[in-house]
């Protein structure tokens, strides 16, 4: 759940700079982000009954995730309704690739009704809910490293430094 919560920071900072990219290691950087990024939500949220996943924590210990969730306020609920969205997405386009959504990939987007801020809601709250499970069930805090995407705007100064014949607006 992590990586899709670093994917989104160093995306949503990529994407601040409006710099304005060919088909080069940026867009394919950017594509990359927001697929896998994408794909390790679905993944921790799948519902399926052989996936260790949030739901498969939900199950072991209803209460302690319903506690939880009540300290982040929030409910299960309200995570179920964007997974729901999610499943659309991932059956539809991003997983599968349905015959009816080939054309047009954004409908199952909008038919799911997920956006990146629902996104980024939906893992945030997930995470501190699991974060206080832990706690709850081990007594110790759960390390989550620091990223803040202020890297990205470096790295991409460095390339329009050492590459000025490229159209790379910043």
């Amino acid at each position: 759940m992590h990586n899709a919560i670093f994917e989104r920071i160093a995306l949503i900072a990529l994407l601040d700079l409006k710099s304005n990219h060919a088909q080069d290691y940026f867009r394919i950087t950017k594509n990359a982000l927001f697929n896998d990024m994408v794909a390790h939500t679905i993944k921790v949220f799948e519902h399926h009954k052989k996936a260790a996943s949030f739901w498969y924590i939900k199950e072991q210990d209803e209460a302690a995730m319903n506690r939880a969730a009540t300290s982040v306020g929030s409910s299960t609920k309200e995570i179920k309704y964007l997974i729901d969205g999610l499943k659309h997405i991932r059956d539809k386009t991003h997983f599968h690739i349905s015959k009816e959504y080939v054309q047009n990939p954004q409908r199952a987007w909008s038919e799911g009704n997920v956006k990146g801020d629902d996104l980024g809601l939906l893992l945030e709250l997930a995470s501190k809910m699991l974060i206080n499970v832990y706690k709850e069930k081990t007594g110790k805090d759960y390390p989550v490293p620091d990223y803040d995407g202020s890297d990205v705007e470096e790295i991409v100064k460095c390339y329009v430094k050492n590459n000025p014949d490229v159209d790379v607006l910043i």
